[in-house]
């Protein structure tokens, strides 16, 4: 086995001068890209979700049209999102709306550990999260809780925990057959076991993002994914 990952740590270091540059530049591109088209059209689609609200009774489809509030403001608003977010939560509590409240929940949970000054009231939302997901059998929205209680816990220097929960989330990723999900977490993990001190195990599971980007051609590659290659 340590012969094996010695060997993958040594391809690892051949294939990095060749594609840093390139990775990080493509994914460059595509964040600029995203961003502007983003830009264009929030404000057009915030105001017309505003304007459906104004017209809605006390509901769950009023708290789903909250929500649908927060997570457009979520990449560029971190008050308005979870002001939204905490509404949708509060209408759905109020209604016994149990679905309502999953999304808010873990997207609360994500707002709070965002500035990485709140990470200890995320785990409260995202083990709510992960609750309600297991009643409503919900298992990509539970790999989604599961994965943000690993990255608070890295947060959180709690290297051992958060190696734990990531890979509870690679083995629920498996079960569903959620390979994107699965690269995505392997980037993760590989940054923790870095911080953890375990290079080896960590390049192996850089080379893992590397390998299922290389054989998707990197097609709908993530930011995040591009830069784990690049950084490995």
């Amino acid at each position: 086995m340590t012969n094996h990952l010695n060997q993958q740590a040594k391809l690892l270091d051949s294939l990095w001068p060749h594609c840093r540059l390139l990775i990080l530049a493509f994914s460059l591109v595509c964040i600029s890209q995203s961003s502007v088209a983003q830009n264009s059209s929030d404000s057009q689609l915030i105001d017309s979700l505003i304007m459906r609200l104004s017209v809605l009774e006390l509901g769950e489809e009023k708290a789903d049209v909250l929500y649908q509030i927060s997570d457009v403001y979520y990449d560029f608003d971190w008050k308005n999102a979870t002001d939204y977010a905490q509404l949708s939560l509060n209408l759905s509590k109020k209604t016994n709306y149990k679905k309502g409240e999953l999304e808010p929940s873990n997207r609360l949970g994500e707002l709070k550990i965002a500035n990485g000054i709140h990470v200890s009231e995320g785990f409260e939302y995202f083990d709510r999260a992960v609750k309600l997901a297991m009643a409503k059998d919900n298992q990509e929205m539970e790999l989604k809780a599961l994965t943000n209680i690993a990255l608070a816990y890295s947060l959180n220097k709690d290297f051992n925990e958060s190696i734990r929960y990531y890979f509870l989330a690679i083995d629920l990723a498996s079960d569903i057959n959620d390979k994107a999900s699965s690269a995505g977490i392997f980037g993760e993990l590989g940054k923790v076991l870095l911080f953890y001190g375990d290079i080896t195990l960590g390049l192996f599971y850089f080379e893992s993002v590397l390998n299922f980007e290389t054989e998707n051609e990197f097609r709908n590659s993530t930011p995040a994914n591009l830069f784990a290659i690049s950084n490995g």
